[in-house]
């Protein structure tokens, strides 16, 4: 009787570990700076913890910081531009579906709208602009596999191209 309550103690613990093997990506997750590295495959966009990239293969003017309180860092190239510049924006993570979009250029389209309305309203009156949307794929401690997702910035569309 012993042995048969052991049995079934050892089978109950065995399938109560088994069910949170299946954890879903949380935000806290997602914090940190991450770096586009291009690889072979282009089917897969591997995204990199900064601190473990190889530089050689990271991709300019893709650099982002996910923060705390929703609070992001964007590394900025412009088509001519040599060196980079950090703006500060936003980001949401929808935990549903696994969807993070991240946001840039509130305090410009602000700036805009006061001082430039006519222009602004031309642009459809954006209160952000998003500048990458993706699909979270795989998720482990040092690489984000990413699916992207069309978006209306020309950075985030890049990797369709190449």
């Amino acid at each position: 009787m012993r042995r048969r309550g052991l049995i079934l103690l050892i089978f109950l613990a065995g399938g109560l570990s088994t069910r949170g093997q299946d954890n879903p990506i949380s935000e806290f997750d997602l914090y940190g700076c991450w770096i586009w590295e291009r690889s072979e495959n282009m089917e897969k966009l591997i995204y990199k913890r900064c601190e473990k990239s190889d530089s050689k293969k990271t991709v300019r003017g893709s650099k982002f910081s996910l923060l705390a309180f929703n609070k992001s860092e964007v590394q900025i190239h412009g088509p001519v531009e040599p060196v980079s510049h950090t703006e500060n924006g936003t980001w949401n993570y929808s935990k549903t579906d696994t969807i993070v979009e991240i946001f840039y250029a509130q305090e410009w389209l602000k700036e805009l709208k006061d001082k430039e309305p006519e222009e602004y309203a031309t642009w459809g009156s954006p209160e952000k602009l998003t500048w990458l949307k993706f699909k979270i794929v795989k998720l482990t401690e040092t690489q984000l596999e990413i699916k992207k997702l069309r978006t209306t910035r020309a950075i985030a569309n890049r990797a369709d191209n190449d």
